[in-house]
């Protein structure tokens, strides 16, 4: 299995870990960090498949990683510097990372998280992807009850058209 495909594997692996409540998930990270440096700069034609894991991908899902083990504010400060350094054009990481950054504001700043959640959709629909749509889902149905905040009103009913709309 090619270096860079391996790497994609060990942060699934990590963010499967942390899912469940296995905090030790950092040997994994490293693992996947050890791997991409073992893949060089393209990666080859055979890695074609795990291109889009890079180190800014690994660092999103030691963010993720943070987030599911109850850290979400040094969660927040790795994607929000992620978002910071993204590139002009949009991706389906990106969208993904604004997902889950609007689930670490979700608790202590409904309007925030509403506002990372509308910037998930609107990268959904200029990607086409429904994998981000059901990524803000929860954020959804979890700010129904900030519902007399405009912006948590205008996000729940952005989302209820992407969802119609698939």
């Amino acid at each position: 299995m090619p270096a860079r495909t391996r790497a994609l594997c060990l942060t699934r692996l990590a963010e499967a870990l942390a899912a469940g409540g296995d905090d030790d998930t950092s040997t994994a990270i490293t693992a996947a960090r050890r791997e991409l440096r073992n893949a060089g700069a393209d990666g080859g034609d055979e890695d074609k498949f795990a291109r889009h894991c890079e180190p800014r991908y690994v660092a999103a899902v030691e963010a993720r990683r943070r987030q599911l083990l109850g850290d979400p504010a040094s969660a927040k400060s790795i994607f929000e510097e992620l978002l910071d350094d993204r590139p002009a054009s949009a991706s389906i990481d990106s969208g993904m990372w604004h997902a889950h950054l609007a689930d670490c504001f979700l608790h202590h700043d409904p309007e925030r998280a509403a506002g990372h959640g509308m910037s998930a959709l609107r990268l959904a629909q200029e990607t086409g992807s429904y994998r981000i749509i059901r990524a803000t889902q929860p954020l959804a149905i979890a700010l129904r009850p900030h519902g007399t905040l405009a912006s948590v009103r205008a996000f729940v009913e952005a989302h209820r058209v992407a969802v119609t709309r698939q």
